[in-house]
């Protein structure tokens, strides 16, 4: 939606906010801190399905920038 040169920030964003933000209990921290969490964790899991979900409806959606 905002082009290949701007790509990156949303990733990089939300890194930045999970390493430095402090810590929280409870399912905002765990969605917050969802990078981080190990694998097969349930909040982690449907964070990474929401968001893969969302992004191909958008790119569907939308498509491509040209």
């Amino acid at each position: 939606m905002c082009g290949a040169q701007y790509a990156w920030t949303l990733p990089t964003g939300w890194l930045a906010f999970t390493l430095f933000a402090p810590p929280q209990t409870g399912i905002a921290g765990q969605v917050g801190g969802w990078l981080l969490s190990p694998a097969g964790t349930t909040a982690a899991a449907w964070t990474a399905s929401v968001l893969l979900a969302t992004g191909l409806l958008l790119y569907a959606t939308v498509g491509p920038r040209r």
